[in-house]
């Protein structure tokens, strides 16, 4: 930096990328429903293997995995976006992305395993026949 020039920009904070993706998807939702409404009435905030969903969703169900809480009446879609702020990000939500992709993982380890024991099991019965 000169002597002079202004100070750098500070650049957000790294966040992965199902972190970061999960909260787009989220600001899309919101930017599109914001077209026909200006309150998240009846909505709720779903968050499932495969990011954020606002429910009820015509376009797809909620994961076996996911957790939903519903906003409060007269939310206003605004006040979700300048929470969300820019770029989109808070620390609660992408923990819960955290949260849910790790119970993924550790889903999907502990799946392989039994299946592997399970696997175990049969093999006795082809070598009997």
């Amino acid at each position: 930096m000169t002597p002079g020039s202004p100070a750098p920009t500070p650049q957000p904070k790294a966040t992965d990328l199902k972190t970061a993706t999960a909260l787009l998807q989220l600001a899309l939702q919101l930017h599109h429903l914001r077209s026909t409404a200006a309150v998240l009435d009846g909505r709720s905030l779903t968050l499932d293997d495969d990011g954020y969903l606002l429910t009820p969703n015509a376009v797809r169900e909620p994961g076996p995995l996911s957790v939903s809480v519903e906003f409060p009446a007269g939310t206003e879609i605004g006040a979700v976006f300048e929470t969300l702020g820019f770029p989109f990000g808070n620390p609660a939500l992408e923990q819960a992305v955290s949260l849910v992709a790790k119970a993924k993982e550790e889903l999907d380890v502990a799946r392989a395993k039994a299946k592997v024991l399970l696997e175990e099991f049969v093999f006795e019965f082809s070598q009997a026949a």
